[in-house]
């Protein structure tokens, strides 16, 4: 099941990504990116690696997650884990940011459907939290906050802002950041941060 490989990689972040403590982590990151294993040999292309698979899976779990997101049905068992699958997806696919190569990532398809999912969320959603989808929009933005801040130099940084068009994307998303109230006050403090 989709939601169980998402929980799976989130493990796997938790265990390998973010532990890096033993040496053995760092091998399985390399051979995930595509380095040899032996240091010796050439290193694959990024989209042949195990890390462009793993992105292709979450972003295909997304896709077909997506539309779920706002519709309401309280009939079907397990609808509301269908409802949250792309709320997960975002959620592992910003922990991987930070070590997969940034060319898996930063293509046109996957960062305007990034954008997209921001346009759904604002004000009015009825759950302390934010409807479900400003709360994917919060780790949409957190992805994106991911891609700018990945380890490099500023002047790298600054050409990546430029390069996806940041400013101009967040205008023109239909994230509504003007009539702001606490339901989607998370969000507007995540674009804030960004």
């Amino acid at each position: 099941r989709k939601d169980i490989f998402l929980r799976m990689m989130d493990g796997f972040c938790d265990e390998v990504v973010e532990n890096t403590s033993y040496q053995k982590n760092t091998i399985i990151k390399d051979i995930v990116r595509g380095v040899p294993g032996d240091g010796k040999g050439a290193r694959l292309p990024p989209q042949e690696t195990i890390s462009a698979a793993i992105i292709e899976a979450i972003f295909r779990i997304f896709q077909w997650s997506y539309p779920f997101i706002d519709m309401t049905s309280k009939e079907k068992i397990g609808f509301n884990e269908l409802q949250r699958l792309p709320i997960k997806a975002m959620a592992v696919l910003k922990r991987l940011v930070s070590w997969v190569d940034l060319s898996l990532i930063m293509n046109d398809s996957i960062l305007s459907l990034l954008f997209t999912c921001l346009s759904s969320a604002g004000p009015g959603d009825d759950d302390e939290d934010g409807s479900l989808s400003s709360q994917l929009a919060v780790q949409v933005i957190e992805c994106i906050k991911e891609i700018v801040g990945k380890g490099m130099e500023n002047d790298k940084k600054i050409n990546v802002i430029m390069n996806i068009k940041l400013l101009e994307k967040l205008g023109d998303c239909g994230l509504n950041l003007v009539e702001v109230d606490g339901t989607h006050i998370n969000l507007v403090i995540k674009v804030a941060e960004l």
